[in-house]
């Protein structure tokens, strides 16, 4: 430390860094309540704790320039930006559309001053999870994208797997609506409600009603 260091701001309760210092050493008073090494030591927690997040985070300010990003984001985004031999990526400064194609979400919050927007993006091969949230008013905002490819895959491999079993049994189905009269329908229906139960709404389409007795009956 040199004296620099010494901020002599006073939150300790003593006049000076260095009467704080000889308190310190006489047991007289505790680290904790230096305000600064406080703000370092939890400023120092919170960038271990992003740096080992897995999903991307990164800090815009109101230029839409990078303040604050994990090894994630890095990965993910800053490929081009990442040295090729073991150093620390750089991207603090870069403007963020420069690195992904979702700026313009960062851009409309850091205008609304909205809290939090959560949307769902697609980036080459992937879907992710976007929440965008304020951090300071029009000033800094934040982003954590969460990979939700896998999941989603796998929610499509169930409606297309449904959707392959209606059309397999639809032929058969008719056949025997005769025998089964109303027990059909019923099981077509079942099926249906599997994929809608899996496929988002559509809001701006009204859903159709149908009369699975009319379909059914010859």
């Amino acid at each position: 430390f040199s004296r620099e260091d010494e901020l002599n701001c006073g939150g300790c309760g003593y006049d000076s860094c260095r009467a704080f210092a000889e308190a310190l050493v006489s047991q007289k008073a505790e680290r904790s309540m230096c305000v600064t090494y406080m703000r370092k030591l939890a400023l120092k927690k919170a960038n271990a704790l992003l740096q080992k997040m897995p999903s991307a985070v990164v800090i815009v300010n109101e230029a839409m320039r990078i303040l604050e990003f994990n090894g994630a984001f890095a990965r993910l985004f800053g490929r081009e930006k990442v040295p090729t031999e073991g150093g620390a990526p750089f991207l603090e400064g870069v403007l963020l559309a420069e690195v992904m194609p979702f700026a313009a979400l960062f851009h409309s919050v850091l205008k609304s001053g909205q809290e939090v927007v959560e949307r769902d993006l697609r980036h080459q091969n992937a879907i992710f999870h976007a929440t965008i949230f304020t951090i300071e008013k029009h000033s800094v905002v934040g982003g954590i994208l969460q990979d939700i490819t896998e999941p989603a895959v796998r929610k499509e491999q169930v409606i297309s797997k449904a959707r392959e079993v209606i059309q397999r049994s639809l032929a058969t189905t008719q056949e025997i609506a005769r025998l089964l009269g109303e027990n059909a329908a019923e099981s077509e229906i079942t099926l249906n409600s599997i994929i809608e139960s899996f496929t988002p709404a559509k809001p701006e389409e009204p859903r159709q009603e149908r009369d699975w007795r009319t379909l059914y009956k010859r």
